[in-house]
């Protein structure tokens, strides 16, 4: 039988990365948007054509930490500690951040030591 090694989680380096997609990755953007502001105008958004919205319209305001960890239904706390490579998100978190992210696999949210 083969032998596989174990692999960690490289914390730091994953929580830099949720930390870039959080200011950074412009679905993460419009979903946050979306949910927390449907029908109010936010972000130069009305909230009905979130596909139409451009990175250009959140360089004033990105999401903080509290508008995410709402979404994602965790502490702010939480998501600091998951930026700070305190700790990591769980496979469900993972997985949603994978998906209102528009991120593949996961293999490419995390990073591995």
């Amino acid at each position: 039988m083969e032998h596989i090694d174990f692999v960690e989680v490289d914390r730091r380096a994953t929580g830099e990365r949720l930390q870039r997609l959080r200011k950074y990755n412009i679905h993460l953007h419009r979903y946050v948007c979306h949910e927390l502001h449907p029908y109010k105008k936010h972000w130069n958004c009305d909230g009905t054509d979130c596909e139409e919205c451009e990175a250009d319209d959140f360089e004033e305001e990105d999401i903080n930490q509290s508008d995410l960890a709402r979404v994602m239904n965790v502490g702010t706390s939480q998501i600091a500690n998951w930026e700070n490579g305190k700790s990591v998100p769980s496979i469900e978190n993972l997985i949603f951040y994978c998906r209102i992210c528009k991120i593949e696999k996961i293999e490419d949210l995390i990073v591995l030591k």
